[in-house]
């Protein structure tokens, strides 16, 4: 061995503790994420959950405010603060400052969203049915929608700023600053997931 290597690290030196649903913490998790104010955030059987660390406390909205659906898929931190929440039946909903603001259907961009992935810069994305959009400026803008030929089921930027898609049996990439995506061949046949 080398002169002063540590030892190999082992689950066994670190603390566990096991937090249940007497605990507070939800149950049957779908998702979770940390926003920037250091939170994890979490969805589960009902509604959304905040850890601290230390407890859990589930989100109320306040009155006159409400979640589309009490199952909620996803949860992914927002640029500039709050959290993305998801659910399959409609658009997303942005918690930010304790008030939910639904974004559904405007110009037809805004479906259920199966998944969200933020750009080098934070900003956030999301993979909807009707296609790849993103939010800028206050509002879902569609980026590449969704076709006969080409539909996006996943996609992932790398450490360049590409962005690749995968859906419809096809690989494509579109390289940070180009126009347009390009399909990638040699990849194996009908891939589903890309990371």
């Amino acid at each position: 061995g080398t002169a002063g290597a540590s030892p190999p690290v082992s689950l066994g030196s670190y603390q566990h503790t096991a937090f249940q649903k007497q605990d507070g913490a939800p149950g049957d998790l779908a998702s979770i994420a940390q926003t920037a104010d250091g939170f994890l955030w979490m969805t589960g059987t009902k509604g959304v959950t905040r850890f601290d660390g230390v407890t859990f406390q589930a989100f109320r909205p306040v009155p006159g405010e409400a979640f589309r659906a009490a199952q909620l898929n996803s949860v992914f931190p927002a640029e500039g603060g709050g959290l993305w929440i998801a659910n399959s039946d409609s658009g997303p909903t942005l918690l930010k400052d304790g008030h939910l603001r639904h974004f559904d259907e405007p110009k037809g961009v805004v479906a259920s969203i199966s998944s969200f992935l933020a750009d080098p810069e934070g900003g956030v994305w999301a993979i909807s049915p009707k296609g790849l959009i993103r939010f800028r400026a206050g509002a879902w803008e569609m980026v590449e929608p969704n076709t006969a030929e080409r539909s996006t089921s996943r996609a992932v930027f790398d450490r360049t700023g590409a962005l690749w898609l995968v859906g419809g049996g096809r690989v494509s990439v579109r390289p940070r600053g180009a126009p347009a995506f390009l399909d990638v061949s040699g990849g194996p046949d009908k891939p589903r997931y890309i990371f």
